[in-house]
């Protein structure tokens, strides 16, 4: 999965580099909602996990311009100043995470988040038939 990660906090954005990378993903680190947005506009993402308290644009100013333009992509808040988790749900997140972020729960979400495997369509009648001949042998 292709993953974009907006926080002010250089610690926070190694780890989840990471934790995230080690788990197969590929991550883009930006270190304010200005410069996130930028990368988001260039590079297709699966998902973006956003801090809400940010210097230069709040987080919540980024999540808004986010679901303008991309209103199905997933967007995950980790933050340690969630006060409201409901009103996060009505302005477009989809899952809110707390810091110190569980790495078990971390997982959970991005394993939820990720899209649906592309079909991909036999490329010839040869391929076709071994895949058939192939179930019938299991069967």
């Amino acid at each position: 999965m292709n993953i974009l990660i907006i926080d002010d906090d250089e610690e926070i954005l190694s780890f989840m580099q990471d934790v995230l990378a080690g788990e197969g993903h590929r991550v883009a680190l930006c270190s304010d909602g200005a410069s996130g947005l930028g990368v988001l506009s260039s590079r297709r993402f699966d998902m973006v996990i956003s801090d809400l308290r940010m210097p230069r644009m709040h987080g919540e100013y980024v999540i808004e311009i986010i679901r303008a333009k991309y209103p199905v992509l997933p967007i995950v808040v980790l933050s340690g100043y969630v006060t409201d988790e409901k009103a996060l749900i009505k302005q477009g997140v989809d899952r809110v995470l707390t810091k110190p972020v569980d790495v078990e729960e971390l997982f959970a979400v991005v394993k939820d988040m990720a899209p649906p495997p592309v079909f991909k369509p036999f490329t010839n009648r040869r391929q076709r038939k071994k895949t058939l001949i192939d179930k019938k042998r299991k069967n």
